[in-house]
């Protein structure tokens, strides 16, 4: 049930599509078609259509603090509220994550969450699924629309007002605190979706010219790694290369054939520099069978950001449409515009950190603490000097830091011998130093897994809940504390961020993008650092998770820098100059 200490409680929903000259497309901000409202205190409706709420500076519905605002993944609203140009309301009830939050569980994949499944999951009564879909289309199609259909459009929108309702009483509020703090995420979601990364307008012409790229960036890849046949990969080539230059430890399938999985190539790549151009592209390769960015006319690259959609709660955009989901070569198409600057900020280390003061663990804590978790357990290993470091040992620093992060996801000997490319003997060592050096860390491990199996659910500090199945893996559970921890320690910052108006670009894992004019990036930076700060020792009890930046100023463009990721960029726009060429 809503509180009483709300005066007004109001449901909203919108219509819009994509854009006047192509409402079917991508990546612009919505065009509103239309609004419904409903205010229950004192049983207000509102049918709007797009001519009356341009003639409107502000809702027709009260937003402030002692308003209930309630919605279906409500940033879909709010981007409609920031399209008008009306200010976003304080408080949101967002009955999609209600929704996510009760059916969501341990396996793969989660349970549908639209809007009729909702009411399905209820038993209760919706508009049809044929009847949205045709009145959805309806609204795609653009206008104009005659006077049938704009009534058609209005009585559509108000079904998902009376689904609102219905909803609302029925579904589950455990901890209304807690939804208040997961609906103010969508605030930040709908300011990231309405700005965006901006990016190089050459993204068209790779778009266009992507299907000769991608060929010819496996006939350049092939002049040094000779394994491809046509676009096939040949798995007894690569055998044989590996075999003439003593690669051991490349992980197998049941039967006994090379792993090329995305996991296994990132993991090679990491530990053996030898394959690591070879095992980027190919996964970029494989991955981009064409170039489908959505990006709206001004440049800028928009989508849905999926909030709340994995297990854990973590965002899942669209890896193709997504900048951030391409390859961390693809991600130097971000690139300020005049005048303008990007920064981007990460949680450092957030999982270890997680991990070690979750756990109270004073050794783990003193690992982080020490700047450098990895070569700290490295050298208490005896793997490297007492003063040794990343950069006097980098090679067994990384291979620690790969090895930190494969126990953290509950690896075994031979499994994580395969990841960071040693015997499963050393492999078995690395295991019992880690289990000794860590051991209370390996206790509350344990203590959470059981946890998970006797109450059959986990949840985090803002009561994110995950049902556990009875085939749940330990190692599910066990990651769950930081995984899911870690998105409500990153939602936390970017709803900060909002109200301490910090223009957010966008969500990535455990970072923020955000951008501004050259002269304030540097106080941008600052508060955004502050917000991440204050919101890890928010999840974390009082410790914080420290926040590494780098800022990229117009004319320069984003440079990820890992994964071989500057020369896949090079060798790109090399084949595309040339091909560019060919066609003048």
């Amino acid at each position: 049930m809503v509180p009483a200490c709300f005066e007004e409680v109001v449901l909203v929903d919108f219509e819009f599509n994509n854009g006047e000259r192509n409402p079917r497309g991508e990546g612009n901000r919505p065009y509103v078609v239309c609004l419904c409202a409903h205010e229950l205190r004192s049983g207000r409706k509102f049918r709007l259509w797009r001519d009356q709420l341009l003639d409107l500076k502000a809702p027709p519905y009260r937003i402030d603090s002692k308003t209930l605002f309630v919605a279906y993944y409500a940033s879909a609203e709010l981007c409609c509220h920031l399209s008008l140009g009306w200010e976003l309301p304080v408080n949101i009830l967002d009955l999609f994550i209600e929704f996510r939050r009760l059916t969501n569980h341990s396996g793969d994949p989660q349970p549908p969450a639209g809007l009729l499944d909702a009411l399905d999951y209820f038993h209760l009564d919706g508009i049809e699924v044929q009847a949205k879909e045709r009145w959805r289309d309806v609204v795609l199609r653009g206008g104009p629309w005659n006077a049938e259909e704009r009534g058609g459009i209005l009585d559509y929108c108000w079904s998902d007002i009376d689904a609102l309702l219905r909803l609302l009483e029925v579904i589950p509020i455990r901890n209304f605190g807690c939804s208040l703090v997961h609906g103010s995420y969508m605030r930040a979601d709908a300011w990231m979706r309405h700005r965006g990364p901006p990016l190089d307008p050459i993204c068209n012409d790779l778009a266009a010219h992507w299907g000769e790229l991608r060929r010819g960036l496996i006939d350049d890849l092939n002049l040094r790694f000779p394994f491809f046949d046509g676009e096939s990969l040949r798995l007894k080539l690569l055998e044989r290369w590996l075999i003439a230059r003593d690669i051991r430890f490349w992980p197998l399938t049941l039967t006994g054939m090379l792993k090329t999985d995305e996991e296994t190539l990132r993991a090679m790549a990491q530990r053996c520099p030898e394959v690591a151009e070879f095992a980027h592209t190919t996964i970029t390769l494989k991955k981009l069978k064409t170039l489908d960015l959505s990006v709206g006319d001004d440049g800028h690259n928009r989508c849905m950001l999926s909030a709340f959609r994995t297990k854990t709660s973590r965002s899942a955009p669209s890896n193709s449409a997504f900048i951030f989901g391409l390859n961390a070569a693809f991600r130097s198409l971000i690139k300020p515009e005049p005048d303008q600057a990007i920064a981007y900020l990460d949680f450092s280390g957030q999982e270890f950190a997680e991990a070690a003061y979750f756990s109270k663990d004073a050794n783990m804590i003193a690992a982080y603490e020490s700047g450098d978790p990895y070569a700290y357990w490295a050298r208490k290993n005896n793997a490297i000097p007492a003063d040794g470091d990343k950069n006097s040992h980098r090679a067994i620093r990384d291979m620690y830091k790969l090895a930190s992060l494969g126990i953290l996801y509950s690896m075994g000997a031979a499994t994580l011998g395969s990841y960071v490319g040693v015997s499963t003997t050393r492999a078995r060592n690395m295991l019992r130093s880690h289990h000794e050096m860590f051991s209370i860390f390996w206790r509350y491990n344990a203590a959470v897994v059981d946890a998970g199996i006797v109450t059959r659910e986990l949840r985090t500090v803002f009561d994110w809940r995950m049902r556990v199945l009875p085939t749940a893996r330990a190692g599910t559970l066990a990651n769950f504390p930081m995984q899911a921890n870690g998105a409500e320690m990153l939602r936390l910052a970017c709803c900060y961020a909002v109200d301490r108006c910090v223009p957010l670009l966008a969500p990535i894992h455990d970072a923020v993008l955000v951008g501004g004019p050259i002269s304030d990036i540097d106080d941008i930076i600052a508060t955004m650092r502050d917000c991440m700060t204050e919101a890890s020792r928010a999840v974390l009890g009082g410790p914080a998770v420290r926040v590494d930046a780098k800022k990229v100023l117009f004319p320069d463009r984003y440079v990820d820098g890992r994964d071989g990721s500057v020369e896949l960029w090079d060798t790109t726009m090399r084949l595309l100059a040339k091909l560019k060429r060919g066609a003048a």
